[in-house]
């Protein structure tokens, strides 16, 4: 595993002694501008696209559009503040990237506290859990991309994300379907994996179950679905145990999940980062926002006969195979998430190779700028 790069991000943009321009607005530009007063970065300005320039402000900073910098100042960096999977999108920062500096901070979607990075030394630290993840994949674009994606997260260089990605269809193909399974999708969202799961087996399947917890997007699911037979819709979150917990994040992908330190339901992430989100000052504040009770189940129960599980649960994945273990040991076909976390990439599959040590193991990456929809994939031959 060679893993090359040793200057972490920030190191490398403070050495550079350049202006630094964060580019995008919302929570992604929230979270660097909580690391930067860390790491005692002083961000010269903020530029968003040009559709998105409409004269607001943004962390006391006037948003400009990149070409109002590149008028005054002929170098700078770009430090990238949000994620995007559309393709004009990401061949735009692409662009960006040949005539500037420019860096991709890896930033955990659920668990994000400013303090807590993947830097080199974090790398170090879990070196021989890195290397046991490494020796249990399958092909050698697994081991190629699971390298790139540690040297991207240390360094915030989209050179590692360029390589080769695949689509969420490619991932299912490589799980030898049959005519006959039973899909049970995790964060089903609108419906957009069932679909793609229906055009893989032509329409031929068992049975489906899909698993959505927000309210409005369970809506959306049940209208995408409708047309479908031999499936059932639970409006719910997968868990380690049934029953209820709090969720908050709106209707959305970003959905995420807390229990109160009273509840004896298992934690989504560390407790002492329960329902407090880190503001511009590198304060924790407590989550004011809307939260709704959400319903638990678990695999093992709800869907016993599954014989493929997609997981995509905004960082209950860990509390989700949990609760599928004896699937998992029986040797369910399995898709899981792992990048929501800052420990997922190692973690997720030791859990899932202790549960069933038979399993061979793939990595494959989704079209997406940072580093996000990474999946595993576990089979038996």
């Amino acid at each position: 595993m060679d893993v090359s790069e040793k200057i972490n991000i920030w190191d490398n943009i403070r050495s550079l002694n350049l202006p630094v321009y964060i580019y995008g607005m919302g929570d992604g530009a929230d979270k660097i501008f909580s690391i930067m007063a860390l790491q005692g970065i002083e961000p010269t300005g903020v530029y968003a696209s040009d559709e998105f320039v409409r004269g607001q402000s943004f962390h006391g900073f006037k948003v400009l559009k990149l070409r109002e910098i590149e008028e005054k100042t002929p170098e700078f960096v770009t430090v990238l503040a949000f994620g995007s999977n559309r393709p004009e999108v990401i061949s735009h920062i692409k662009e960006v990237a040949k005539k500037y500096k420019l860096f991709a901070p890896d930033m955990a979607v659920t668990d994000f506290t400013s303090d807590r990075l993947f830097t080199y030394e974090y790398f170090l630290s879990r070196k021989s859990e890195f290397e046991s993840v490494y020796s249990l994949f399958a092909d050698e674009p697994s081991r190629k991309l699971f390298t790139d994606i540690i040297n991207y997260k240390i360094s915030g260089k989209i050179e590692y994300l360029l390589s080769e990605t695949v689509e969420f269809s490619d991932i299912l193909g490589e799980l030898f379907l049959t005519d006959s399974e039973i899909y049970a999708d995790c964060g089903a969202y609108t419906g957009d994996t069932i679909s793609i799961f229906c055009d893989k087996v032509n329409n031929k399947y068992k049975y489906i179950y899909g698993f959505e917890p927000s309210g409005k997007t369970f809506a959306r699911l049940q209208k995408n679905t409708a047309g479908l037979e031999n499936i059932t819709l639970n409006n719910a979150a997968v868990w380690s145990e049934s029953g209820e917990i709090t969720a908050f994040g709106g209707d959305n992908r970003n959905n995420n999940l807390f229990t109160t330190k009273n509840n004896n339901s298992m934690y989504n992430g560390d407790s002492s980062n329960k329902m407090y989100i880190s503001s511009k000052n590198n304060n924790k504040y407590k989550y004011s926002g809307k939260t709704t009770l959400t319903e638990t189940v678990r695999l093992d129960e709800i869907s016993p006969d599954a014989t493929v599980i997609k997981l995509d649960v905004e960082g209950a994945e860990k509390q989700a195979l949990a609760g599928a273990e004896k699937l998992i040991k029986s040797g369910v076909k399995l898709i899981c998430a792992v990048y929501h976390r800052i420990d997922d990439l190692w973690e997720i599959p030791l859990i899932i190779n202790k549960m069933n040590h038979r399993y061979r193991f793939k990595l494959r990456r989704l079209p997406c700028l940072p580093a996000w929809d990474i999946f595993l994939s576990a089979y038996m031959e």
